[in-house]
């Protein structure tokens, strides 16, 4: 979606960015989920899709990166400057949450090789937080890319990752 031959038009510039950052977003919910779904089920078949797409994510945040870092000494509005500069942020986050996914499968993949199984309680728990990590994370990924007001996120992110540390 970056075309730099528009780079000079921090709009477009701007909604270019906002687009790989939801392209990227798109990539880590996929890998959350597969990954989940491979510890909860012990099926690890799509483990291949999980790594291939932590690939993308990698060249992709490092693409956005570059570029950012590279258009962050023109001129632009406030807001366009504002927004870049939070990129740097949500591209490291969305990087974490991937790197986290490649971890659970990881686990998954232990799991099915010792034949290990969760109790349907241990299942119905994890269940439980994944649903609500999905819950916020699109919420989040809903703020960066339509940039979209959402002032109680911050505050329910840190009170989800208490509950959860419990």
């Amino acid at each position: 979606y970056i075309d730099e031959h528009l780079a000079g038009d921090p709009s477009v510039m701007a909604l270019q960015v906002a687009k790989e950052i939801g392209r990227t977003a798109d990539l880590v919910r996929e890998n959350v989920s597969q990954a989940a779904e491979a510890l909860m089920t012990g099926n690890v078949k799509k483990s291949h899709d999980i790594t291939d797409n932590e690939e993308v994510i990698d060249y992709l945040t490092g693409a956005i990166i570059d570029f950012v870092t590279k258009v962050s000494g023109d001129e632009m509005p406030e807001k366009v400057s504002n927004y870049l500069g939070s990129v740097f942020q949500i591209m490291n986050e969305l990087e974490q949450i991937g790197d986290h996914a490649v971890k659970i499968l990881y686990n998954a993949e232990k799991t099915a090789e010792t034949k290990q199984k969760f109790s349907e309680d241990a299942i119905s728990e994890f269940n439980i937080i994944y649903t609500e990590d999905l819950r916020l994370l699109d919420r989040a990924i809903r703020h960066y890319v339509e940039r979209v007001a959402d002032d109680d996120l911050l505050a329910e992110a840190r009170g989800a990752e208490k509950a959860i540390g419990r």
